[in-house]
C-alpha cells in the first residue's frame, strides 16, 4: 500500500505494486495480472531485489544516527 514512507523505498509498477487496498477491482486486478504475467512478474522481483540490495543495513542506519548525534553533541 502507499502508506507512510513506503513511495520513499518502492516505486509503482517498477518494483512493486503501490496499490490502493480499499479498491477491490484495482487490487483484483494488479494481482491477476501478477500471477499470469511471467515476464512482469520476473521484472518486479528482480527490480525489488535490486533496490533491496541498495538500502542500507539496520546497523549502517544506526550508526549513521549514533554519528549525528555526536556531531550535534559535539557542538555543544
Amino acid at each position: 500500500t502507499n502508506i507512510g514512507g513506503t513511495a520513499d523505498l518502492l516505486t509503482h509498477n517498477k518494483n512493486a505494486l503501490m496499490l490502493d487496498t480499499s479498491n477491490e477491482e484495482v487490487l483484483s486486478k494488479a494481482l491477476l495480472s501478477v500471477v499470469t504475467n511471467e515476464s512482469y512478474r520476473k521484472r518486479l522481483a528482480q527490480a525489488a531485489f535490486q533496490r533491496g540490495t541498495e538500502l542500507k543495513t539496520w546497523d549502517e542506519r544506526m550508526q549513521i544516527e549514533i554519528a549525528a548525534v555526536e556531531a550535534i553533541l559535539a557542538k555543544k
